[in-house]
């Protein structure tokens, strides 16, 4: 089971232009996880792995957060 959440969490998901979304999942057992983000043309994004987390072994119940503390401000 993998759980996959914004920072909005449900109270309200809509995000603007320019604003800064932080997604949170976790998994109920140790597994190599690929996130996908497909956009509303149906371009595909690889969220995770990515550079700054090439491995994409996770540990159940830790929480992941994209991005996080090794991304690059911009």
């Amino acid at each position: 089971e993998v759980n996959v959440w914004t920072d909005k969490g449900n109270q309200n998901p809509t995000y603007y232009v320019g604003e800064r979304i932080y997604i949170s999942f976790s998994v109920n057992k140790d597994c190599y996880l690929v996130l996908y983000s497909i956009d509303s043309t149906g371009g595909v994004n690889i969220l995770f792995p990515n550079p700054y987390h090439p491995d994409n072994f996770v540990r159940k119940g830790r929480i992941y957060t994209l991005p996080d503390a090794y991304y690059r401000q911009e």
